[in-house]
């Protein structure tokens, strides 16, 4: 996508506190309609960084753009694109929904009728007419994060920051939370999720960024991940040397190894390039077997690029 379509954008950010210096040089773009993933250990600063992505925070160097305006310069103008859910977001526990929903709406400037209809059209979106008259403190743990969201929502914000939502969740919850992370992607939201729910990320999000001590190291499509990072494992009569040989050079094949009775190696390309790859060990006369692929999880490249950042 044409980085002029970014709708935050940031440029070599670095944070500091007292002691420590948490983001190095970290750029990053956001784009309409999407979901993007921000994975890392804990203490990789993922929180910091998108507190200062969301105009909370002052970077000791480098800037954050919303919409072209500068977060420092200008942050209350930010403020109005951008819905920030912390990890740790309180509710009044005493208040109903709807009054917090109010409540939440008012301190955004809407009353009278505007904030009724407001109110009502994000209750509608997020189907919270049935928890409308309960207590927020007798909310699940599901059921507070769908509020939380809905606070977000209400000055209709076209970016959503949200950090750690699917933590704590039980099943239901989580397949609820990712249908709706995709309707809002649909109906044109930006969207940037912290998450350590790898497995989920697939079903909603558009693209991985992995933090690892304060630098992304990082920045996959997950969609070409899906399509195009397969692991593939052959097995064939006859000794592997000429095989492992004739894969080692191949242009789309990497990190071929000796598993059992054949080899295992992960292929870069998608259907019709294996199909080229298979038909190709057959004219060099390779003995074929098995054929078996599978799709590469995102777990495995998160896994292999922390150990990489470790080692560094």
């Amino acid at each position: 996508m044409d980085s002029t379509d970014a709708v935050l954008r940031c440029k070599q950010l670095r944070f500091e506190y007292p002691n420590k210096r948490v983001l190095h040089q970290v750029d990053l773009e956001l784009f309409p309609s999407s979901v993007t993933a921000l994975v890392g250990p804990n203490g990789a600063g993922k929180t910091t960084l998108l507190r200062c992505l969301a105009a909370l925070e002052h970077p000791f160097s480098g800037s954050v753009e919303v919409y072209g305006t500068d977060t420092v310069m200008d942050p209350r103008s930010c403020h109005e694109h951008l819905g920030y859910l912390s990890d740790s977001f309180g509710l009044y526990d005493n208040l109903s929904v709807r009054r917090c929903l109010l409540h939440q709406a008012a301190i955004h400037g809407l009353s009278g009728n505007a904030r009724e209809m407001r109110v009502t059209e994000v209750v509608r979106q997020l189907q919270l007419e049935p928890l409308l008259q309960m207590r927020a403190g007798d909310l699940s743990r599901g059921q507070r994060q769908r509020t939380g969201v809905a606070l977000t929502l209400l000055h209709q914000p076209r970016i959503l920051i949200l950090d750690e939502p699917a933590s704590g969740l039980d099943p239901e919850a989580r397949i609820e939370l990712s249908r709706l992370l995709r309707s809002l992607k649909e109906k044109g939201h930006s969207i940037l999720v912290s998450s350590h729910i790898l497995a989920e990320l697939e079903d909603y999000s558009d693209r991985m960024l992995i933090l690892h001590d304060g630098r992304i190291v990082r920045d996959e499509q997950v969609g070409n991940v899906s399509e195009t990072h397969t692991i593939i494992h052959i097995e064939f009569l006859g000794t592997p040397e000429f095989t492992v040989g004739l894969l080692g050079s191949h242009p789309h094949v990497e990190e071929v190894k000796v598993d059992g009775h054949g080899v295992e190696f992960i292929f870069l390309g998608g259907s019709e390039k294996q199909a080229e790859l298979l038909r190709y060990l057959i004219e060099k006369e390779i003995r074929i077997t098995q054929f078996h692929s599978q799709k590469r999880k995102l777990e495995a490249i998160y896994l292999e690029h922390l150990m990489v950042g470790e080692k560094e």
